[in-house]
């Protein structure tokens, strides 16, 4: 516990082959990130090997990266996954409807206009989103690499700026999958994967949509529980 009375949390430094390692990542996206968890027993870990990683006292390196708190830079990852994932299928589809001639269909999809116009819509959604974040995180990366204060306030603008990234970037991909018809769902194919990769990206408390609310709150002036600021 802290001084304070309430529950801390620290990070511990071990050996590796102190640990026993669980085989338990069997899940629908995301496989390749191997998150096994582990197990340890009858471990007494030195106050030295242990440091919480959000107090500034205990940092061992102060570089401009290392001055944002843990979620803000768990956010911003899993964020840019999301989008890089979207691309991908995006990408996908583009090489798809230069190809594909639905079943029974006058036109190939390259062809048709509502393939075009979605295919434009896709774009601009996901290019918004990504802009949106980038350019929220690129003014507090050069507010903080200059030697300013990350602020709440900032704290609260990569919140709601890598949780939208991630929603709208599921929804692209949610579309897409729609656009792509029964080429979708082969495992030879693509885009199956990255529906399955980009649904376990969302799930996780990074696009969790009571972040909105939590923004919100603090927007409004009122009280929030800052843990996942």
């Amino acid at each position: 516990q802290a001084a304070t009375g309430r529950q801390a949390s620290r990070t511990a430094l071990f050996p590796r082959d102190q640990a026993e390692m669980a085989d338990d990542w069997y899940v629908m996206g995301l496989r390749g990130t191997r998150s096994e968890g582990y197990t340890v027993e009858n471990m007494f870990i030195p106050e030295g090997l242990t440091v919480d990683r959000e107090t500034v006292a205990e940092r061992q390196v102060h570089a401009t990266l290392f001055r944002f708190p843990t979620t803000a830079v768990y956010a911003s990852v899993f964020s840019s996954v999301a989008l890089g994932i979207a691309q991908s299928t995006l990408d996908d589809l583009l090489a798809l409807g230069r190809e594909k001639k639905a079943r029974a269909a006058r036109t190939s999809m390259r062809d048709s206009p509502v393939f075009q116009t979605k295919l434009a819509e896709l774009e601009a959604q996901l290019g918004s989103a990504r802009a949106y974040k980038h350019g929220i995180l690129t003014e507090v990366w050069k507010t903080v690499d200059g030697g300013g204060d990350l602020t709440m306030d900032d704290r609260a603008r990569i919140r709601l700026a890598t949780t939208y990234a991630i929603n709208e970037a599921t929804a692209v991909v949610e579309q897409i999958y729609r656009l792509a018809g029964s080429t979708a769902i082969f495992d030879n194919e693509p885009f199956e994967r990255r529906f399955r990769d980009i649904h376990a990206v969302s799930q996780q408390v990074q696009g969790r949509a009571s972040n909105y609310e939590t923004v919100g709150r603090f927007m409004l002036g009122l009280d929030v529980d800052t843990i996942f600021m």
